[in-house]
């Protein structure tokens, strides 16, 4: 359609099923808009406000939405595939079913949003604010989260194998049954995260803070935990621990260097 709505005053509008593919909807005032199915592939929305906004199974695939206020908005199972959403705030959103995969949200804001099994892999998430989120259950593989913020955040049975964690921020976060594979957590903060059955094997821990984490019946077979603070960590039923790599560890009972060269 390559529509021209350039700070157009839309709020309120009933645009279920509207075709907008390619349209400028910059600046755009689109708070409460029902966006229902609509078709906003490759549209550009950056600066407009979505607040309230319904986007439920909407097409915004490749669109650029860089600085746009979606908070309180519902996109759940809408089709964000390589969108630019960097700096964009979705507080509260409802992004539960979401397919985000390869998108840009480099230091957009997810604070206490509903990301229940969304895909979000290949995304990247660089300072991102994530704090309170629920992605119980979604796919955040081979995502770069370089310095996120996953404060208090729900990742349980979320998928992370293959992730950049360094720096995240991820304390008191649940990551119960989460997978870890191969996970690059170098200098995470995971202090009273719960980490109970997940599954880090061959994961990078170098560095991290996991004083208080509960990591019972994790499997840290090949885990890097170089350097990491354990100190009154709980470790019930641990698998792997005598094929993680401990030098200079600070285990719950003390300094562990069986792997030191």
């Amino acid at each position: 359609s390559e529509a021209n709505l350039t700070e157009a005053n839309l709020d309120n509008a009933n645009l279920s099923k509207a075709e907008l593919n390619g349209a400028d909807l910059s600046k755009a005032l689109l708070r409460n808009v029902n966006f229902d199915n609509a078709n906003l592939a490759e549209a550009k929305l950056t600066d407009a406000n979505l607040r309230g906004a319904i986007l439920i199974k909407a097409d915004l695939s490749q669109a650029n939405l860089t600085n746009a206020d979606l908070s309180d908005a519902n996109l759940s199972n809408a089709n964000l595939r390589g969108a630019d959403l960097s700096h964009t705030n979705f507080s509260r959103a409802n992004l539960s079913g979401a397919d985000l995969s390869g998108a840009n949200l480099g230091k957009a804001t997810f604070e206490n949003a509903n990301m229940s099994s969304a895909n979000l892999s290949g995304a990247n998430l660089n300072h991102a604010f994530i704090k309170k989120a629920d992605l119980e259950n979604a796919n955040l593989s081979q995502t770069d989260l370089l310095n996120a913020n996953l404060f208090e955040a729900n990742l349980a049975g979320a998928n992370l194998s293959d992730s950049y964690l360094s720096g995240v921020d991820l304390r008191g976060a649940n990551l119960s049954n989460a997978i870890l594979i191969q996970t690059y957590l170098h200098k995470a903060d995971l202090r009273g995260a719960n980490l109970s059955d997940a599954d880090l094997n061959g994961a990078n821990l170098k560095q991290a803070q996991l004083i208080g984490a509960d990591l019972d019946n994790s499997n840290l077979i090949q885990a890097d935990l170089s350097d990491a603070n354990l100190s009154s960590a709980s470790m019930q039923g641990v698998k792997g621990l005598k094929q993680a790599i401990l030098c200079n560890t600070q285990m719950p009972r003390g300094q562990a260097n069986d792997d030191c060269k």
